[in-house]
């Protein structure tokens, strides 16, 4: 007759056996522990200091899709892009594809439609026109202030973007700048002895690396949902 607790020892050690096997199976399971993605969305300082990274994630997780801004300036933003340090960029213009050189997708919404606005001190200009050896102060990788002016002689690439170039201006180190006009509303606009004169429309939108086209639906409701909460600005 067999031992009583040798029947006993062995039928734990078959539990024991059937649990880790149990265990093991749910750990190699795709879903089990697959982590959520979260995507590295590049955007300009300015955004995030006046309204905040949580702003952004939460208006891309009412869309179910989880984000992380990071703040970077153009230039970083699309080098970002190129060499896949980042996902995807909170606002570009068209030319992004260009830029970057690497599958890009442009979010079906449209970001932004805004003005490019020169900000001067001098009363007689109207225009970009009619600078002739201003000092002119542009953010370091803005492509549409760059273009407009094509070969202008005393243009200023200023690395730290808006919030640099609205000091500096102010501060008497440049006679202009070009800025859009989120920017500078966000940045308390400018000192009444200035004019801000239109001198560019702007259209802007959201992108991704291609990789991530899958997440546009989900991209673009997120940017909806951002749009919302600048308005309230």
């Amino acid at each position: 007759m067999r031992d009583p607790k040798n029947r006993f020892v062995r039928s734990c050690c078959v539990a024991v056996i059937l649990l880790l096997a149990l265990f093991l199976s749910f750990q190699l399971l795709p879903t089990a522990h697959a982590k959520e993605t979260c995507l590295r969305i590049a955007m300009p300082k300015v955004y995030l200091d006046h309204r905040g990274a949580d702003a952004y994630r939460h208006a891309m997780a009412q869309a179910g899709l989880c984000v992380e801004p990071i703040a970077l300036p153009a230039t970083r933003s699309i080098e970002g892009i190129r060499t896949g340090t980042v996902d995807g960029i909170l606002v570009a213009r068209d030319n992004l594809p260009d830029l970057c050189g690497v599958s890009v997708v442009r979010g079906d919404v449209t970001f932004a439609n805004m003005k490019g606005l020169l900000v001067v001190r001098d009363g007689a200009i109207s225009g970009v026109d009619d600078l002739k050896d201003q000092l002119l102060g542009v953010a370091l990788g803005q492509t549409w202030s760059t273009d407009l002016m094509g070969t202008y002689a005393n243009l200023i690439k200023v690395p730290g973007g808006p919030e640099m170039m609205h000091k500096m201006l102010f501060a008497g180190r440049l006679d202009a700048i070009l800025i859009d006009a989120y920017s500078l509303r966000v940045l308390g606009g400018a000192l009444d002895a200035y004019k801000i004169i239109p001198v560019a429309d702007l259209a802007l939108y959201s992108w991704l690396r291609g990789e991530f086209s899958h997440y546009l639906p989900q991209f673009d409701q997120g940017t909806v949902n951002y749009r919302k909460v600048l308005a309230d600005l």
